[in-house]
């Protein structure tokens, strides 16, 4: 199972091989520099023989031990070997110690993404609150909550519409089914009714679920008004003149005229939508004069 890692501890682990590594190569140039020294010392190194016995001043024979250039070769070696040694535990010890100092400090660098995350937890549908940047806050973190609280404006403006949405739709499929209701309740009542009764009760019906009907097509176009192209340039003069044609039916049963001013205007849009737009206008228009 691959078990995941925090950010700041991944940070400190790549942090700490940097550290290992640079002190490597600062301990392996160090160390060849100072055994490149100690060989030069050692090939200068001779044994020194005397040719006749050694006197001081009052002529006392005086005895020198002199080290041979083997001795002072293995000496060499010691010193090269403590060195490697005591530069490898340096390299530990400063490792170790850098590793814990930025594993703290890479924490609290990281705090406010922390806060940011927790307050992103607490976040829900119906509570689309804003997140508080902290004064100690980077400019990267800064810029991520002003671009999350974006985000979070754009959906609570998404979330409003569609509660909107939902009451205007239940608004407008409640009042037809309330009315066939209604009226199928007193025509139940009705022990004997007529056939002028029934043909009225199924003109009725009818009509009710034309307008149910009606309804659920607008409904429709306007669960596609968000992924609706809108690029198409319209002339509202013409799409004027094209909802009045087909409205001049309903028009002359109320006797209503309809009449159109002449104009140039253009819009960029979805041409569905904006034919339903002024098609509802003007059919309001004309049932409620």
């Amino acid at each position: 199972m691959n078990k995941r890692r925090s950010l700041q501890w991944k940070l400190t682990v790549i942090t700490a091989i940097i550290v290992i590594l640079s002190c490597l190569a600062i301990s392996y140039a160090i160390s060849k520099s100072a055994i490149s020294s100690m060989s030069k010392i050692e090939d200068s190194a001779v044994a020194i023989l005397p040719t006749s016995p050694a006197t001081d001043t009052t002529g006392e024979v005086v005895k020198l031990q002199i080290s041979t250039k083997d001795v002072i070769s293995d000496m060499a070696k010691g010193i090269q070997s403590d060195f490697w040694k005591s530069s490898l535990l340096i390299t530990i010890i400063i490792t170790v110690a850098s590793s814990s100092m930025m594993y703290f400090f890479i924490g609290y660098a990281l705090k406010p993404l922390q806060n940011l995350g927790e307050q992103i937890e607490d976040i829900q549908a119906k509570n689309l609150k804003h997140l508080v940047v902290s004064d100690q806050s980077s400019i990267e973190i800064e810029q991520l909550t002003n671009a999350f609280n974006e985000m979070l404006e754009r959906l609570s403006n998404t979330f409003a519409a569609q509660r909107q949405f939902s009451a205007n739709a239940a608004h407008e499929l409640r009042t037809p089914l309330a009315v066939m209701r209604t009226k199928l309740e007193v025509f139940e009542k009705n022990n004997n009714p007529s056939a002028a009764e029934y043909q009225e009760t199924v003109h009725m019906i009818r009509m009710q679920t034309s307008r149910l009907s009606h309804v659920i097509d607008i409904l429709l176009e306007m669960t596609d008004l968000q992924s609706a192209q809108k690029q198409d340039r319209i002339s509202l003069a013409d799409m004027a003149e094209e909802v009045i044609c087909d409205l001049t039916a309903v028009a002359d049963k109320k006797e209503i005229t309809i009449t159109q001013n002449p104009g140039t205007a253009e819009i960029i849009g979805n041409d569905t939508l904006i034919y339903r737009a002024i098609y509802n206008l003007v059919e309001n228009a004309i049932k409620y004069n």
